[in-house]
């Protein structure tokens, strides 16, 4: 697994492992294996306290997210995003907390982020 590969493999494991943290969510499934760098899985969007969308997340989604945030096509604090930009750059993800990783999600998923 390359470093960068690494890097999307860490957010997705803090994406799907954070918990709880974010309350807009629940992990219906996911899969990862090492080998092959292969993942993926499915949230539920429940928003308000109704159950709205059923999403699949892959690398594709994350990917999606992180060059969302730091290039400013989705608006955020920019010390964040520097701090985001600092981790894509050197393929470093130990700095991504839950609260990083649900901003990635939500940009990958929304455009926006539409949950705090």
């Amino acid at each position: 697994m390359t470093e960068r590969e690494e890097f999307y493999s860490d957010i997705f494991t803090c994406i799907f492992e954070d918990y709880g943290t974010n309350s807009w969510r629940q992990v219906a499934a996911y899969k990862w294996k090492d080998l092959g760098n292969k993942y993926w899985g499915r949230i539920v969007e429940i928003g308000d306290g109704d159950l709205c969308n059923e999403w699949h997340v892959d690398k594709s989604i994350i990917t999606k997210g992180i060059n969302a945030l730091i290039k400013k096509k989705v608006p955020m604090n920019e010390t964040m995003r520097q701090s985001m930009a600092l981790a894509y750059k050197e393929k470093d993800a130990g700095d991504i907390d839950a609260y990083d990783a649900d901003m990635i999600l939500q940009a990958g998923l929304f455009g926006e982020l539409r949950y705090g």
